[in-house]
């Protein structure tokens, strides 16, 4: 929010913005109706810093650190599972080393994208896609990778979830 300057235009804008806010919440919580704030904090950490986790390998105790919480373990399962009483939304779901069964790196489910995709379309005004895939077929037939700006709507396909 702006500091008060008597603008009215400004109160308007403060005004929208929260209003996107609010919806953007009440997005969450139609389709997690019992998410608490610690959970819905700790998916939208993973949401916006999966890659530090997918790629660089950061440990998920980096999340406890930076939203200074001491559950955070209650909260992964939550994401991950589910509340009693509440259908499991499999938000979150975890990368496993192959290596060391301990080591396991946070990312977004298909159901934490659409999610995410929900909340910025909210936010933004805008209508936001969630990700879709190049076929293969596709690609091949490109002459360089330069040339991906040339693929067609029906070259792309959903992506498949596991």
């Amino acid at each position: 929010m702006h500091a008060p300057d008597n603008d009215p235009s400004s109160l308007e804008e403060d005004i929208k913005i929260l209003g996107r806010t609010v919806n953007a919440l009440n997005a969450v919580l139609d389709r997690n109706p019992k998410i608490t704030l610690g959970s819905l904090c700790t998916y939208l950490y993973v949401a916006t810093h999966q890659e530090n986790f997918a790629y660089a390998g950061q440990p998920v105790r980096e999340i406890a650190q930076k939203l200074q919480i001491s559950n955070l373990p209650k909260h992964m399962k939550v994401l991950e599972f589910g509340i009693e009483g509440a259908p499991a939304s499999r938000l979150i779901g975890f990368h496993i080393n192959e290596y060391d069964q301990r080591i396991r790196l946070p990312r977004l489910t298909e159901s934490g994208i659409i999610l995410q995709c929900e909340i910025v379309a909210t936010l933004t005004e805008q209508r936001v896609e969630p990700p879709r895939s190049p076929n293969a077929a596709a690609l091949d037939a490109l002459a360089s990778p330069d040339d991906v700006d040339q693929l067609t709507d029906d070259d792309f396909g959903e992506i498949v979830w596991d």
